[in-house]
C-alpha cells in the first residue's frame, strides 16, 4: 500500500544518482567479468549474422562499450530522478530501452558488431532502482510550490 506523497520522506538528486548509476554499472560489469554477458551477446552476434548482410561485422571497441553503459546507468537514473511524474519518467525509460534494443540491426547495417547486454543490464538496472527510489520518497521535482492561489479560487 502507497503511503501519502506528504507523509513520504523527501528525496535527494545527487547521491542516489551517484549509488543507482554506479551499481547499475557494477552489476553489468560483473555479470561481464562472469562471462553471463559474453554469451547473451554471441547469440545476438549469430542471430545478427543470419541475416546473410555483406560483410563481416567490425567489432566495437571494449572501452567504448563500457563508456557507453556507465553513461547510461548515470544518464538514466539523473533523468528519471529530476522528471516529474511517474507516467514521464515511465515514458524516458521504456523509450531509452527501445532505442538500446533497435541498435541491434542498425549498427549491423552499418557493419558494427556492438555487444548491447553490457549496456542494456546498466539500463534496466538503473532505471528499475530509480523508479523504486521515486516511489518510496518525495522527490523535489515533484513538490509543488504554489506562492500565491489560484485566481479561480481566490475570492
Amino acid at each position: 500500500m502507497m503511503k501519502h506523497p506528504e507523509k513520504l520522506p523527501r528525496g535527494v538528486v545527487s547521491g542516489p544518482i551517484a549509488a543507482i548509476g554506479s551499481l547499475a554499472f557494477l552489476l553489468s560489469v560483473g555479470l561481464g567479468i562472469l562471462g553471463v554477458i559474453d554469451g547473451m551477446n554471441a547469440d545476438t552476434a549469430r542471430w545478427v549474422a543470419s541475416w546473410g548482410l555483406a560483410g563481416a561485422a567490425r567489432p566495437v571497441a571494449a572501452w567504448v562499450v563500457w563508456l557507453f553503459s556507465a553513461a547510461l546507468a548515470y544518464g538514466i537514473s539523473a533523468a528519471l530522478l529530476v522528471t516529474p511524474g511517474l507516467g514521464r519518467r515511465l515514458m524516458i525509460w521504456f523509450t531509452t530501452l527501445v532505442l538500446l534494443i533497435c541498435w541491434v540491426p542498425v549498427l549491423a547495417l552499418a557493419a558494427w558488431d556492438f555487444p548491447v547486454f553490457a549496456p542494456l543490464i546498466a539500463a534496466i538496472w538503473s532505471g528499475a532502482s530509480s523508479l523504486v527510489y521515486t516511489l518510496r520518497h518525495q522527490m523535489p521535482c515533484d513538490v509543488q510550490k504554489h506562492t500565491r492561489p489560484h485566481p479561480k479560487h481566490h475570492k
